[in-house]
């Protein structure tokens, strides 16, 4: 068997209970960090005098390779296909390594990775020597060709070659394309469904900050901080940024409290008229500038006026309802309002609504206000009309 050289492995580790699990390596050992992968590809085979090559999606446990009779009866039978599975450290033992299939890798672009393709062989009789070939294609860097050259096996006999399948994705998403093939000696078709080569292939996708999220869409996926690892993904604001790398990751702007005075009773036919003012504090509680809107002076009150009855209503501080609050910024909003009454209302009493609220206007692109609930505040009380001023 000829081996490419080694680079930044993915391999398989036997843990001993009969199942494999998969890690990221380098020359120096292995990494309990780094990425569980195993590309597998299961096959079923015979050579010699009856020789069959069959996919399998359960293999035998790797107690029988090489060594102990398969005691399957049905598993090299009907019809099956190659599949990458990833094998993960939570998988339980008894599921083993065939508890989950991945189609699509998720690896940093220009680094050297090596799959395992697992390929199991049965022998549906006594067999001579044969071998197993394996190469790559498809449009990721790979070039591998191995020709692994089996001994001859007894009848229901099962061999699993754990053959290293290198690749490396240069920027855009690429296909791995990983072909076995059964030579030697007189080889022909004598198992159902059964075929001399199988292919099988996995998406490698580029994780340029290898958190486990690719991009390149559909359907590798879109990393929402392509340069900054964030496998949460957490987006507060929505905006499709996360968290991680988003200047502006929340926005929240509220009113913290409002205060009312006034006004004086409003007396019938005083031309002075009752004023009313409304101080409130406002504030950026989020860790950038935001543009923001306030309370429009003519719907601060909200009140069923009798006939004969006017209000109106100016802002006094800040001047206009739109400005930016700077991160972390409080400051005060005054307005006031007069109310004057004249014939044909009457002497009552009157009750009101006022409202103040702040509104945070996103810039294009930006997220929306991630906190809602303190948006504004409302003061119900009642005045009253009361009668003419005395001559």
């Amino acid at each position: 068997m000829v081996r490419p050289p080694r680079a930044c492995r993915m391999g398989l580790n036997g843990m001993g209970d009969g199942s494999w699990r998969a890690g990221r390596v380098s020359e120096g050992g292995w990494m309990s960090n780094g990425w569980r992968l195993a590309l597998v590809a299961t096959m079923l085979a015979a050579v010699g005098a009856a020789a069959v090559l069959v996919a399998v999606g359960a293999p035998a446990p790797d107690a029988a390779v090489s060594t102990s009779t398969n005691a399957c009866s049905a598993c090299h039978s009907g019809s099956y296909t190659m599949y990458v599975r990833i094998d993960s450290y939570t998988v339980p033992a008894t599921t083993g390594p065939d508890a989950a299939n991945v189609s699509i890798v998720p690896v940093v672009p220009g680094t050297a990775y090596e799959f395992f393709a697992r390929i199991a062989t049965l022998a549906i009789t006594n067999t001579g020597a044969y071998n197993v070939n394996v190469t790559s294609s498809g449009t990721c860097t790979s070039a591998n060709n191995d020709n692994y050259a089996e001994a001859p096996e007894t009848a229901g006999t099962v061999n699993v070659i754990k053959a290293p399948v290198q690749a490396t994705l240069a920027v855009n998403p690429c296909d791995l394309v990983i072909t076995a093939t059964l030579s030697g000696g007189a080889l022909h078709i004598s198992d159902a469904g059964g075929v001399n080569t199988l292919t099988t292939s996995v998406k490698l996708c580029p994780d340029v900050d290898n958190d486990g999220v690719s991009t390149g869409g559909t359907p590798c996926g879109n990393d929402n901080c392509p340069t900054v690892p964030n496998a949460d993904q957490t987006d507060t604001d929505g905006d499709g940024v996360g968290d991680a790398c988003d200047n502006t990751p929340n926005h929240d702007q509220g009113v913290k409290y409002c205060l009312k005075f006034g006004p004086a009773p409003v007396n019938l036919s005083d031309n002075g008229g009752a004023y009313m003012w409304v101080l409130c504090e406002i504030g950026n509680f989020s860790n950038s500038n935001a543009n923001v809107t306030i309370t429009d002076p003519a719907s601060l009150v909200t009140a069923t006026l009798p006939t004969g009855c006017t209000k109106a209503t100016v802002l006094l501080i800040p001047g206009r309802t739109d400005f930016v609050l700077l991160a972390g910024e409080q400051k005060f909003v005054l307005y006031r309002t007069r109310f004057e009454c004249h014939s044909p209302a009457t002497q009552q009493t009157l009750p009101i609504s006022v409202t103040v609220s702040i509104t945070y206007v996103p810039i294009p692109g930006d997220g929306t206000d991630t906190n809602t609930s303190n948006n504004s505040v409302t003061v119900n009380q009642n005045i009253i009309i009361g009668p003419p001023p005395p001559p």
